[in-house]
């Protein structure tokens, strides 16, 4: 049984495949991996690349191909085929930290269910690192907690999260497909399952941030505010369905949901005004008052305003 693998998604990934790959390759705990190269309906030689690692590490890698369906498909093969004790989702252009990867390979002990590192976030022009920090209080690194003792108090990126399969694999919800800003689903839908936590001081990945094709642009996240939306409008479902709102865990669940629809109001007053104002009204009608309830600043007082004037003011 592998103790990690680690999930990679890859299109068209070709100039970027190689230095992902042998970032982990190159791990002194390489026979203890499995990397899954999940090719999401490339065009260009990313098969090619990914065979080619598959033939020489055949105990260690293996390549999913698999028709176009966006970053949430790749993210659902690999949760349906990974064999290892935990579970971590790498982009074919990012990568890890590979003495830092070991050292996460070494407590991957099986006590707790999530595991969380500091990432570096990479400036894609001048290559310089910012450290990400995760938590506001101070914690003990390598001390078990119980998740729903901190969990108000972690912020849990894709990037910082190494998780137990089996909660992945039992948490019957599958990731959106052909869609982008599924990450959030990714990482609120294990909530209520996980019980323990440990925090590692070593930064394990390398977030490549500032392309002019990232999902997080601010010209890409305009024209793709209905994906971030169609991703929100599963969120609210999920928040309603949830059996103990008054756990700590659904909290942090519901203050996840309200940044990212403080967000979404954002984008959309961002466009011209007669566009700006249509989808906010179509937007704002399906909004939950719960979450509406939490939303704050002068963006809520003018949203306070089109409510009480049933959007006439």
């Amino acid at each position: 049984m592998k103790l990690l693998s680690i999930s990679i998604a890859a299109y068209n990934a070709e100039s970027t495949l190689e230095k992902c790959v042998n970032s982990m390759i190159e791990s002194r705990y390489r026979r203890k991996l499995e990397i899954l190269i999940i090719n999401d309906g490339s065009t260009d030689n990313t098969v090619k690349i990914a065979k080619n690692y598959e033939n020489k590490y055949p105990d260690t890698v293996r390549v999913i191909d698999k028709e176009n369906g966006g970053h949430g498909s790749t993210i659902n093969a690999g949760i349906s085929v990974a064999t290892g004790l935990y579970f971590k989702i790498v982009d074919a252009d990012d990568w890890v930290e590979t003495e830092n990867l070991d050292i996460l390979i070494e407590k991957l002990t099986g006590v707790a269910d999530l595991v969380v590192n500091p990432y570096y976030e990479v400036n894609a022009k001048t290559g310089q690192k910012k450290k990400k920090k995760l938590c506001d209080l101070p914690v003990n690194y390598e001390q078990v907690y119980d998740f729903k003792d901190c969990v108000l108090n972690i912020k849990i990126a894709m990037h910082s999260m190494t998780i137990k399969t089996s909660i992945l694999k039992n948490m019957n919800m599958k990731i959106d497909e052909k869609c982008f800003y599924v990450d959030m689903e990714y990482t609120l839908f294990p909530f209520p399952m996980i019980e323990k936590v440990v925090f590692l001081k070593a930064p394990v990945y390398d977030y490549l941030l500032g392309t002019s094709t990232q999902s997080m642009n601010l010209n890409v996240f305009i024209s793709r505010r209905k994906q971030h939306e169609r991703v929100l409008l599963r969120l609210f479902d999920y928040y309603n369905e949830l059996d103990n709102k008054e756990d700590s865990r659904s909290e942090a669940i519901k203050n996840r949901i309200v940044a990212a629809t403080y967000i979404q109001y954002r984008i959309i007053l961002m466009l011209p005004i007669k566009d700006s104002f249509v989808e906010m009204v179509a937007f704002d009608k399906t909004v939950p008052d719960e979450i509406f309830a939490d939303i704050s600043g002068r963006t809520k007082t003018l949203l306070k305003f089109f409510r009480k004037t049933n959007y006439k003011g």
